[in-house]
């Protein structure tokens, strides 16, 4: 699939201008002649530019997705034929994307391709929701599919949530600390040195300490906010490389608490989608292989890679789990279970349910653990800066009472 940013001349002679993938020429030829227009000019874009341009366009949320399936499948379900429910949806949404996303829809639809289809040409519904839709249309059960993909996306930014609730306490009690610590290094320190060089005091190695750090942070300041701004760009770089990706995905899957709550969001989404794909009658090994592109993280998407070999040379999904030797033992039960039983759904729904539980557990209990550590820190810093400069101060005032 190519990106071509192409020019065009519709019915009533106006000029339009769009961005689309497509295979061959052919195939925008025949788009365009389906809806009566006519190619002007193209540019073939390379990879790079054409999702440039294309995430330019915006995306639309997560959750504006879960409310346009959940809409789509109310009006399904009482019987509204597709062109007027997806109008209806266009008008009452407050997301331009979703609604540039929903006009794409129906434009794809006029065109005579089916709804799965026309969402997965406009390149901004994710896969689940892709592959839901088109089990579906294909089962008659189009608005059920629906319904439960946009419960499946409400249950994943739960998950999502959760997980970065658990990081906002460290994270802003980090950068108040670096803030304080910068603000005192730049414009506090200097004076409080000026005063003791005038008074001449003797300077304790902790002040002299302090005065190097504060002289360095002057001197190089510049530098170090270029390093602290190159930080997260080399980072988004890097993880482009799939190699490093994995090897920094494993560090943070291995991470004392934090990489219990990373793995138990990744587990929760994997059985969460699991779960929903084998209901809706995906056969296991697809829904397996297009987890491999849906999973965050990257090292467990390559841990799990070996499940789809293990199921295709005739072991059982608890037996691949034992084999990989990423999953809690009871995991691998509760999966036996359900094969054995024939209710494999539920029991990786229950999982789902499981791990969900303890990320939301380990959110409510990790400030708990974090408070500590950051009190003992900025004590540590408190404690540095009271013995460096209160030390000094103590002998100035004692030499100006002795005078």
């Amino acid at each position: 699939m190519a990106y071509l940013l192409y020019s065009a001349l519709n019915r009533e002679g106006q000029s339009i201008r769009r961005l689309g993938q497509y295979a061959a020429l052919q195939d925008l030829d025949k788009e365009l002649s389906l809806h009566g227009e006519e190619l002007v000019d193209f540019h073939l874009l390379s990879d790079g530019i054409g999702r440039i341009l294309e995430s330019l366009r915006g995306k639309p949320k997560p959750l504006e997705i879960a409310e346009f399936c959940t809409t789509l499948s109310h009006y399904v379900a009482g019987g509204i034929e597709l062109q007027g429910a997806l109008a209806d949806a266009a008008k009452s949404t407050s997301s331009s994307a979703m609604r540039s996303a929903i006009i794409d829809i129906r434009r794809n639809l006029k065109g005579g391709y089916s709804l799965s289809e026309s969402m997965r040409m406009t390149g901004r519904f994710p896969d689940v929701v892709i592959s839901m839709t088109r089990i579906g249309e294909e089962g008659g059960s189009l608005a059920s599919t629906l319904r439960d993909a946009a419960q499946h996306i409400e249950r994943v930014e739960d998950i999502k949530g959760a997980a970065k609730r658990a990081m906002v306490y460290p994270t802003f009690t980090l950068l108040v600390v670096v803030a304080a610590g910068a603000f005192w290094m730049t414009a506090v320190v200097p004076k409080i040195v000026q005063l003791f060089e005038a008074m001449q005091v003797q300077l304790e190695p902790a002040t002299l300490m302090l005065i190097a750090m504060s002289d360095f942070f002057n001197a190089y300041w510049p530098m170090m906010l270029a390093i602290v701004a190159a930080i997260p760009v080399s980072w988004i770089l890097a993880r482009r490389n799939k190699r490093f990706r994995i090897t920094s995905d494993n560090a943070l899957w291995r991470l004392p608490l934090i990489g219990r709550i990373v793995r138990g969001s990744q587990m929760a989404f994997y059985y969460q989608y699991l779960s929903l794909m084998y209901a809706a009658g995906v056969v296991i090994t697809h829904a397996l292989d297009t987890m491999q592109t849906t999973v965050s993280n990257k090292y467990f998407a390559y841990r799990v890679s070996s499940l789809l070999d293990d199921l295709r040379s005739g072991r059982t999904l608890a037996d691949a789990f034992t084999e990989c030797e990423l999953f809690p033992l009871l995991d691998q039960r509760m999966v036996s279970i359900g094969e054995q039983t024939g209710n494999l759904e539920e029991q990786l729904d229950k999982l789902a349910e499981i791990h969900f539980n303890r990320v939301q557990a380990l959110v409510e209990v990790l400030p708990k653990f974090v408070e500590p550590a950051m009190l003992l820190i900025l004590g540590g810093c408190f404690a540095f800066f009271i013995i460096a400069l209160l030390g000094p101060l103590y002998s100035m005032i004692s030499n100006v009472g002795g005078v």
